[in-house]
């Protein structure tokens, strides 16, 4: 029976393969359509296994490996790798809240394989940052002077309910997917601040849960 893979991502953003608890790194596309690949550790350890590769069908397997196999690490630099793939589709979306997306379909031996919280999402914030200074785009429009401004198309997406213009209009915010996982939380967190708000607002309120040792936000 042949084995069969599947394709992560390395810390620079690669394509990697992955087989039976093994990460591999490409070396090169044959022209008959394989594609090989060479253990990510072949230089750190000398490691000398080499697999042959068509789409994820593994055709060809030479030496085996000299280490120990981690799915899970694997598994993790993948997940970090759809994490920003998610924000580079999704301008708007908060680092934090496409964390908590993907974490949620994660299993726990990946979840412990992810780097520290703070890190992920310096390291989110930065990709951000650098997509867009790459890009010239600035996704932001500029902070609005009073409370009769209209909800540009790029928030409406996010955007749960208005009351209107005028004096006291109220605004809620949120994305679907956390607003999930706040209804099946056990721990929810809720508080309310006037120091971090626009003059024009009187108080900003958010909502949060607890998932995976951490906390989300879920609506503002």
């Amino acid at each position: 029976m042949a084995l069969v893979g599947e394709h992560g991502t390395s810390c620079r953003g690669q394509r990697t393969f992955i087989v039976q608890s093994h990460e591999y790194w490409k070396k090169r596309e044959n022209a008959n359509g394989q594609t090989v690949w060479w253990c990510c550790k072949h230089q750190s350890f000398a490691c000398p296994a080499i697999i042959k590769s068509v789409g994820l069908r593994v055709v060809g397997q030479v030496p085996d490996h000299n280490h120990e196999g981690n799915v899970a690490t694997a598994l993790a630099r993948q997940a970090v790798g759809a994490m920003k793939d998610q924000l580079g589709t999704q301008p708007l979306v908060r680092p934090s809240a496409v964390v908590a997306t993907i974490s949620a379909q994660l299993s726990d031996d990946v979840l412990m394989a992810l780097p520290k919280r703070a890190t992920l999402g310096r390291t989110l914030r930065h990709f951000r940052h650098m997509k867009n200074v790459a890009s010239g785009e600035t996704p932001l429009p500029p902070a609005p002077t009073d409370l009769n401004f209209t909800i540009p198309e790029l928030f409406k997406d996010f955007l749960l309910y208005d009351s209107g213009p005028g004096p006291h209009r109220i605004l809620m915010f949120g994305d679907l997917t956390l607003l999930d996982g706040l209804a099946r939380a056990d721990l929810w967190l809720a508080d309310g601040t006037f120091k971090v708000v626009p003059s024009i607002y009187y108080q900003l309120y958010s909502i949060h849960f607890e998932f995976a040792k951490g906390i989300n936000p879920a609506a503002v």
